[in-house]
C-alpha cells in the first residue's frame, strides 16, 4: 500500500473511532444550558419562535431592536445545528416541541447525534492530518490524536455540547489548511483557511486570536530561516502577499456576515454583544480581578489549563529533552500556540466567571490547550525509543492522569462539583472530588456523607450516559435495549 493510501485508510479509522466514541459518550441532550439556547436561536432562525424563550430574560438575553430580546451568542452553533434541527421537526412532525416531553426529547437527540459527534470525528481527522503535516511519521500521528481525543479536554466537549469541540474544528481546519497551501502553492487551501476562520468568528468573536496565532505559524514558516525547511517552496515566499489578499477577503465574508447579524440584532455596526449587555446590566459583570483570574485559569485546583489538560506539561517536558531533535516547523508552531494560550488566559482573567463558569475546568482556553496536548502526545510517540527508562516513566504518569482526568469527566454531570462547592462555600482540586464523588456514589455511601448537598439532583448523580437516563425515565425493555446497545458500541 502506499503511503498515500495508508495516510488515507489510517485517516478513515480514527474518523469512525472518533464517531463511535462521541455516540458512546453523548448523555442524550445538550447536557448544557448555553446550548438549549443557542438551539433556541436556530429555531428562530426558520420558524416563528423568538430567539429567547419566554422566561430566560433578565437572567439571559439583551434587548435589541425594536425593544426584542435576543441572544447574545455569536450564530456559530446555533447554523451548525440548523439542518438537524430541520430534519427532526420532520421525524416528530413538529417544529418546536416541549423539550420536556416525549416528542421534545426525541427532536434534541436526533440533533445531539446527528451533529456533535460529527464534529469530534472532524477534529481527530484534522489533527491526524495536521501532525502527518508537520512531519510526524504514521504511529506518531495516530498515537496523538488518541492521545487528544482521550486525554485532552476533547473527551469532556465530546459529551457536553458547547460549541468547544466546533471552535477547535475550526482553528484545527485553519491551521491544517495554512500548512498545505505553504507545501504545494495551491490557492483553494488558502480559501478553506479563509472560510474555517471566518465560521470561527460566527460562533465566538474573540477567536480572532486565534486566526491571528495562524497567521503568526505561516509568517514564520515562510520568513524564518530553517523553520519551513523542505515543506515551504520559493512560489509560496513569493506567493504570499497574494495568497493574504485572498484570505483576507474571505474572511471578510464572514466578518461582513457577522456584523450584519449584529446590526439586525442591536442596531449596532461596531461593538459586542458583552458590551451591550455590560451597559444594560452592569452588575452582571462586578467581581472580576485580572491577578485572581490569572491565578484562577493557571494554576487554580479547579480550572487551572496544567491540571485539566495535562498534555501541555508533557510538550513542556518534551521539548526540554528533545529540543535538538524536534523540527522547526514543530517549535514555532507550539511557541504561538503558548503565546494564544496567554493572550486568551489574560483576556478572560479580569471576567467575574474567568474559567467559564460552570464547566470542567475552563472553557474559554481550550483550543490552545488541546492542540497542545496533540502535539504533546504524538512528541512522546514520536521519541519514545529515544527516551530513557526514567523519562518513559514519567511520560507515561502524565499519560495515566490525563486519561483519568478525562475518563472521570464523563461519569458524572459537570455540575455535580460546581453545587457542592456552591454550598461548600469553597472549591477543592476538581479531578480528585470527581473520582471521591464517584466512588462514593457507586458504592452508596454518598448519601450519607458530606457529599451529599441539598441542591443536588436524582439527575446529576446517575451515570451520566444516554441508556442510564432512558432507564430512570422509561423503564422495561426500552431501558433494558438501550443500555444492551450502549454496551455493544
Amino acid at each position: 500500500m502506499s503511503s498515500h493510501g495508508k495516510a488515507r485508510k489510517l485517516g478513515w479509522m480514527l474518523f469512525v473511532l472518533g464517531l463511535l466514541t462521541a455516540i458512546a459518550v453523548e448523555d442524550g441532550d445538550l447536557s448544557s444550558i448555553d446550548s438549549a439556547r443557542r438551539l433556541q436561536v436556530t429555531h428562530a432562525l426558520w420558524t416563528s419562535e423568538p430567539p429567547v424563550r419566554e422566561g430566560d430574560y433578565p437572567d439571559f438575553g439583551v434587548v435589541g431592536r425594536d425593544g426584542a430580546i435576543h441572544a447574545w451568542y455569536g450564530i456559530g452553533q446555533s447554523l451548525v445545528m440548523l439542518p438537524a434541527d430541520i430534519a427532526s421537526s420532520l421525524i416528530v412532525a413538529e417544529t418546536t416541541p416541549e423539550s420536556t416531553g416525549l416528542k421534545g426529547r426525541i427532536k434534541q437527540a436526533f440533533i445531539v447525534y446527528a451533529t456533535f459527534p460529527m464534529l469530534t470525528a472532524g477534529c481527530l481527522v484534522l489533527g491526524y492530518a495536521l501532525l502527518l503535516q508537520l512531519g510526524l511519521g504514521f504511529q506518531a500521528s495516530v498515537m496523538g490524536t488518541m492521545g487528544m481525543l482521550f486525554g485532552t479536554t476533547l473527551l469532556q466537549w465530546t459529551q457536553v455540547n458547547q460549541e468547544n469541540s466546533l471552535t477547535l474544528f475550526c482553528f484545527l481546519g485553519t491551521l491544517y489548511a495554512c500548512l498545505r497551501w505553504l507545501a504545494t502553492g495551491r490557492i483553494g487551501y488558502v480559501v478553506v483557511a479563509g472560510c474555517t476562520a471566518g465560521f470561527a468568528l460566527l460562533t465566538r468573536l474573540p477567536t480572532v486570536f486565534e486566526t491571528a496565532a495562524a497567521g503568526l505559524v505561516v509568517l514564520a514558516f515562510l520568513f524564518l530561516p530553517r523553520v519551513g525547511e523542505g515543506a515551504v517552496v520559493a512560489r509560496a515566499r513569493s506567493a504570499w502577499l497574494a495568497a493574504g489578499t485572498i484570505f483576507v477577503a474571505v474572511f471578510a465574508i464572514f466578518l461582513a456576515w457577522e456584523r450584519f447579524y449584529h446590526v439586525l440584532r442591536f442596531e449596532s455596526v461596531s461593538g459586542t454583544y458583552i458590551g451591550i449587555h455590560k451597559t444594560q446590566n452592569p452588575a452582571f459583570y462586578v467581581g472580576g480581578d485580572w491577578w485572581r483570574g490569572m491565578w484562577t485559569l493557571l494554576f487554580s485546583p479547579q480550572d487551572s489549563v496544567l491540571w485539566m489538560d495535562p498534555g501541555i506539561l508533557l510538550l513542556a517536558l518534551m521539548l526540554i529533552l528533545f529540543w535538538r531533535m524536534t523540527s522547526m516547523g514543530i517549535k514555532a508552531l507550539t511557541l504561538c500556540l503558548f503565546m494564544l494560550l496567554l493572550v486568551l488566559v489574560a483576556f478572560y482573567a479580569p471576567y467575574p466567571w474567568p474559567g467559564g463558569a460552570s464547566g470542567w475546568g475552563s472553557r474559554y482556553t481550550t483550543t490552545p490547550s488541546i492542540v497542545l496536548g496533540l502535539l504533546g502526545f504524538g512528541l512522546l510517540a514520536n521519541f519514545w525509543r529515544e527516551s530513557c527508562t526514567g523519562f518513559k516513566a514519567v511520560g507515561m504518569a502524565i499519560v495515566t492522569y490525563a486519561l483519568v482526568a478525562q475518563i472521570g469527566s464523563l461519569l458524572y454531570w459537570s455540575n455535580l462539583e460546581q453545587l457542592q462547592w456552591a454550598a461548600w462555600g469553597t472549591g477543592t482540586f476538581l479531578v480528585g472530588q470527581r473520582w471521591l464523588n464517584t466512588f462514593a456514589l457507586l458504592g452508596g455511601t454518598f448519601g450519607e456523607s458530606r457529599l451529599m448537598v441539598p441542591a443536588l439532583s436524582e439527575r446529576i448523580m446517575r451515570l451520566n450516559f444516554m441508556p442510564f437516563h432512558v432507564r430512570a425515565e422509561l423503564d422495561g425493555p426500552v431501558g433494558a435495549a438501550a443500555l444492551a446497545l450502549w454496551l455493544l458500541l
